[in-house]
């Protein structure tokens, strides 16, 4: 797996960075297995980091690919050969992801489940990650249990819970 920073431009009330996210699934990833049946829950999911990255993850897609040309503006810009490479991705992300590969996020905000839906979206793994508006206890449509992994950040203190 190799890091990668995905541009997600719409947060919610505690956004969780792209690298912890992304730290939290490594640990977690001797639990994955073959990444082709990867499923993965985060039942806080708020504006979608963890589910994204998890996608990110289990389709192979490298770090940069949504950025700007790298030395934009020098002499050693390269747009034709970036430009193909990022093409490159694209076809072996879709070749590696197939239907297999399911990652689930619930949030009991609706607005910040439609903005995790346009964040996978942007982020290029809309079609991987299923997102639902409902509290955690609420029943889901999911695999087996032993088939999840449960990876979140959950809220606590005041600045979500208001004192409850």
């Amino acid at each position: 797996y190799q890091i990668i920073k995905i541009n997600v431009s719409s947060k919610g009330k505690a956004p969780l960075r792209e690298d912890i996210a992304w730290a939290m699934l490594l640990t977690a990833r001797q639990h994955f297995g073959d990444k082709q049946k990867l499923r993965l829950f985060d039942p806080f999911c708020g504006s979608g980091t963890i589910a994204i990255e998890a996608a990110v993850m289990a389709a192979d897609l490298p770090p940069g690919r949504l950025r700007c040309v790298p030395l934009q503006g020098t002499m050693w810009e390269d747009e034709a050969e970036w430009e193909a490479l990022v093409r490159e991705v694209r076809e072996r992300a879709d070749d590696n992801a197939g239907d297999s590969v399911r990652v689930f996020g619930s949030d009991r905000d609706e607005g910040v489940v439609e903005m995790a839906k346009r964040n996978a979206e942007r982020a290029g793994v809309g079609h991987l990650v299923s997102f639902n508006a409902c509290a955690m206890s609420a029943s889901l449509s999911m695999p087996k249990k032993d088939d999840v992994i449960v990876v979140t950040n959950p809220p606590f203190g005041r600045r979500v819970g208001k004192g409850r």
